[in-house]
């Protein structure tokens, strides 16, 4: 009985520690300035105003761009929330306090190991030398009801002197 409790026991943080490295985030990480995946547009324009730009694209979505004190980020929508994506500094954060000048070390403080940390041989024309990203899986109901699996990644792009120069979120299908 005490071999059983013991495998069962070291099972458990196997479990533990494989599912933390994977999933670091919850779904409530899944937050930039208070937009949350899945909200509904209104509330976006309830708390930041209307947007300087809406365009619709070919896929039932819009695009929205939105001026927070002079921080420009952009929250696409098909239905609800899908993406925040913010590249200027501002006051829009994480929910964890990540922000635009913000430190990869930061970032990893925040949220642990990430599922994903790239870093390029050589900086892009934009600056961009490193992306660390976490993933959720996530759940939708289809129009017939039936759940779809899908995938939600909090992402950060880092550049040369390892500060965050953009972050988002973004939920897709997970085509298996």
């Amino acid at each position: 009985m005490k071999l059983y409790k013991l495998a069962a026991t070291a099972l458990l943080i196997i479990m533990s520690a494989v599912t933390g490295t994977c999933f670091a985030i919850e779904i409530e990480d899944l937050n930039i300035g208070g937009i949350c995946l899945d909200q509904p547009i209104s509330e976006v324009i309830a708390n930041y105003g209307e947007p300087v730009e809406k365009v619709p694209d070919d896929s039932d979505g819009i695009s929205y761009n939105f001026d927070c004190e002079g921080q420009i980020f952009n929250v696409y929508c098909i239905g609800n929330v899908v993406s925040v994506t913010v590249n200027s500094e501002g006051p829009l954060a994480t929910k964890a306090g990540i922000k635009i000048g913000s430190t990869a070390e930061d970032v990893l403080k925040a949220y642990g190991t990430p599922a994903y940390d790239y870093a390029a041989t050589s900086p892009s024309s934009d600056g961009l030398a490193r992306t660390i990203s976490y993933s959720l899986p996530t759940q939708k109901l289809d129009e017939k009801g039936q759940s779809v699996p899908f995938f939600a990644d909090l992402t950060f792009g880092i550049d040369a002197n390892n500060t965050v120069i953009w972050m988002s979120f973004l939920e897709e299908i997970d085509i298996p």
